[in-house]
């Protein structure tokens, strides 16, 4: 009968050790990989993923009248000093005396709120909330800046204290270099971008996600992406021709230029632009 030698047996032995342990090396280097890979999908969704974010504001001291109050301007940044939104205008709505700004899409994540500044109809500065730092920080509960968070599927509000401009006082007093500001005249336009689809019932154009860019007069004004919505661009007005230039991955790019006349006659009726493979 045919005999192993003991060397063989060792050195199968050994072999079978060596090629144990590089299984379970593979084994997990893959499951490091599926968790590695799984936490950068999971951060990608957070990127993408918004939320609503509106304003409110609370008057510090006995302020006599809230009522004249028209517009907001603030300044965003992220928690990184990236300003998102630099001295962003936003109109405000009363609700029997309480104000809220018209909302903001924000990605989900922390942010600063460095300017909050209340104007009346005429654009002057009516309140303001002080800076940490300055003269009339102690007047409000919080100074600037102020972190907040944006969190998906919900309308998140920011409500800071104000105090009145209505007195003796340089803006620097308040924190602030100047309390003015450019106003921007702008423009809105509803789109309704859609796609073919043959699945639905009956087989029908529908509406679909789109990268949406509008120049003026060469000018790149707006460049955002669109969701399956009819929606409403809002851009700088000004510009004698506007040129919208809607694409979709698997679709051919479709550009459409507009006078300014023309753009103004979709406020209240949506631009129809539909997408081909």
């Amino acid at each position: 009968m045919f005999r192993f030698s003991k060397a063989f047996i060792m050195y199968n032995l050994i072999l079978n050790k060596m090629l144990k342990r590089t299984s379970l090396s593979l084994i997990i280097a893959l499951f490091l990989s599926v968790i590695i890979f799984e936490s950068c999908s999971k951060d990608a969704v957070e990127k993408q993923q918004k939320g609503e974010l509106n304003f409110s504001f609370k008057t510090a001291g006995n302020l006599k009248s809230k009522q004249d109050a028209k517009t907001i301007v603030v300044t965003i940044s992220d928690l990184n000093g990236n300003v998102i939104y630099d001295h962003k205008v936003l109109e405000l709505f009363n609700f029997n005396g309480s104000f809220v700004s018209q909302s903001l899409s924000l990605p989900v994540g922390g942010y600063l709120l460095e300017d909050f500044m209340v104007y009346d109809a005429a654009n002057k500065n009516i309140y303001v909330t002080p800076k940490k730092g300055s003269k009339y920080e102690h007047l409000v509960q919080e100074g600037l800046s102020i972190s907040f968070s944006v969190n998906k599927d919900m309308v998140n509000k920011v409500v800071p204290d104000v105090i009145s401009t209505d007195c003796n006082c340089a803006t620097t007093d308040f924190g602030y270099v100047s309390f003015d500001f450019n106003v921007i005249e702008a423009l809105c336009f509803l789109v309704n971008v859609q796609i073919y689809d043959p699945n639905a019932t009956p087989a029908n154009w529908v509406t679909t996600e789109s990268q949406i860019v509008v120049n003026g007069d060469g000018v790149e004004l707006f460049n955002q992406t669109v969701t399956a919505i009819t929606d409403s661009v809002k851009v700088k007005d000004g510009a004698a021709n506007f040129e919208i230039v809607v694409s979709k991955s698997g679709y051919l790019t479709k550009a459409i230029t507009l006078t300014n006349a023309e753009i103004k006659a979709y406020k209240n009726e949506p631009l129809i632009i539909q997408l081909e493979e």
